[in-house]
């Protein structure tokens, strides 16, 4: 039984294709996990902002940390031109 012949070429672009996809997903999901963290909690210490102010800040950090999560599942799509472009001058 023969082994069918390998794509070295194209085996190289998966791999890196892959990498950078795990690596750039895993930045952005802990950039939100940052902002998570970052929302205002009922038992912190406010000073004198307003409930309002608050509800207000957590709304624009959640959204933050969503934009964060939607970056991180379109981390494999975005990554592909880049790729072409790095082999490009690579060869």
């Amino acid at each position: 039984m023969s082994t069918p012949p390998i794509d070295l070429d194209n085996f190289a672009r998966r791999l890196i294709q892959d990498a950078l996809s795990e690596a750039t997903a895993f930045y952005w999901s802990r950039r939100a996990e940052a902002f998570e963290w970052a929302r205002p909690r009922d038992d912190d210490f406010s000073g004198s902002v307003t409930r309002e102010e608050l509800d207000a800040r957590a709304d624009r950090i959640a959204s933050l940390a969503l934009a964060c999560r939607r970056a991180a599942s379109l981390a494999v799509f975005q990554n592909s031109a880049l790729l072409d472009d790095l082999l490009a001058e690579a060869a």
